[in-house]
């Protein structure tokens, strides 16, 4: 799980030419290089942008979503989450960042149902079980 970090595309590439960038990455790239120097509303602007212009790359919304996040724009998180979700549900890091999310929320229903599945797609891992026990704990 990355627990937050943002995350770097893939050197191979597919269909795309590696010998220019596509506008995409050129977007996702300034998005990262803004959150470093943390001007977060232009990378969560430039990040969306990528993500919008990459709809096929989880990690891109995700990273949007993070910008988001931090933020305090949560909704917007949220929403960026899910598609990232729906992009790679077998993501753990997306189930992960819902499940923190939610319960940062006190959205505990929904915190319990990320964390289960962030629990089906990594089975035995003692992170995963310890975020399922402070849900527990915390939730009514």
């Amino acid at each position: 799980m990355n627990s937050g970090a943002t995350r770097m595309p893939s050197t191979s590439s597919g269909t795309e030419s590696r010998a220019s960038p596509t506008r995409g990455e050129l977007h996702y790239s300034l998005g990262l290089l803004l959150g470093e120097e943390e001007r977060l509303p232009e990378a969560a602007a430039a990040l969306g942008r990528a993500a919008d212009l990459m709809p096929a790359r989880a990690w891109v919304r995700y990273n949007e979503a993070l910008a988001l996040q931090r933020l305090g724009r949560r909704a917007d998180a949220e929403a960026a989450f899910v598609k990232a979700q729906n992009t790679d549900p077998e993501d753990p890091d997306v189930a992960y960042a819902l499940a923190v999310l939610y319960a940062q929320q006190s959205d505990w229903s929904r915190a319990r149902d990320a964390a289960a599945r962030l629990a089906a797609l990594s089975p035995g891992n003692p992170q995963v079980q310890e975020l399922i026990d402070r849900i527990r704990r915390r939730s009514p």
